[in-house]
């Protein structure tokens, strides 16, 4: 990525390391996006592939495309595969089913006033709350990490505070320092990354894949004349 390469930036390292792992993609043009903020159709693209279910996605971004009339089907890849992960999530309860027929709606109409719009920027919450689903962590009803903690807590969607508890306990997402958890600000696709990153013990068994770690004990210098 040209604009993560030649940087010092604190996301490097979880930018690489979930780009490695197929979970947050650049833009195909050789750059990530560090800032640029994660849209609601991105960020459940993302909480996906965390699990593993990308494959899954794309089956059934397949059968709604199969179920248009030919002059409707979709002619981009990333914009039909995104409909697939959307009609996951309106199946595992992500999102509802007005969300998902609001999303739909935007492939040929203008989205109506207080409808779920898609490229419409993800928020903490609702990130963590899709990211805590799909990676089936268990609610936390009795909420001690983000009511002792945050000093914002009640701005948060009640629906979404035992994911949000979950998340905070497990370290995968944590407040901005200043005591507030900011649920209802926007993310950023660096701060995803980091967040993927900090979730990797249990993303990586969904993967099929193990973390194997070692310790250099010492070093030797050598020649070979053969």
């Amino acid at each position: 990525y040209n604009d993560v390469r030649n940087t010092n930036v604190w996301s490097k390292e979880a930018i690489y390391r979930t780009g490695a792992l197929d979970i947050i993609k650049g833009y195909g043009n050789r750059n990530f996006g560090r800032t640029n903020t994660l849209s609601k159709e991105e960020a459940i693209a993302i909480a996906y592939r965390a699990s593993g279910r990308e494959a899954d996605a794309q089956k059934a971004a397949e059968e709604l495309d199969n179920e248009r009339a030919r002059e409707n089907k979709k002619t981009n890849s990333i914009n039909m595969w995104s409909d697939g992960y959307l009609k996951l999530a309106a199946d595992e309860g992500l999102i509802s089913e007005e969300d998902f027929n609001d999303a739909l709606a935007q492939n040929t109409q203008e989205p109506a006033a207080g409808s779920f719009i898609r490229n419409a920027p993800a928020s903490r919450q609702e990130f963590a709350f899709w990211l805590a689903k799909t990676l089936s962590l268990e609610p936390v009803y009795g909420q001690q990490e983000i009511f002792n903690s945050y000093n914002d807590w009640r701005s948060a969607d009640p629906v979404k505070i035992p994911y949000i508890e979950a998340i905070l306990q497990n370290n995968i997402m944590n407040g901005d320092g200043n005591g507030y958890f900011r649920p209802t600000q926007s993310i950023t696709r660096q701060e995803a990354a980091q967040v993927i990153s900090n979730a990797e013990k249990y993303i990586l068994p969904l993967l099929g894949m193990k973390k194997m770690t070692g310790t250099i004990e010492g070093t030797v210098n050598s020649r070979d004349l053969s």
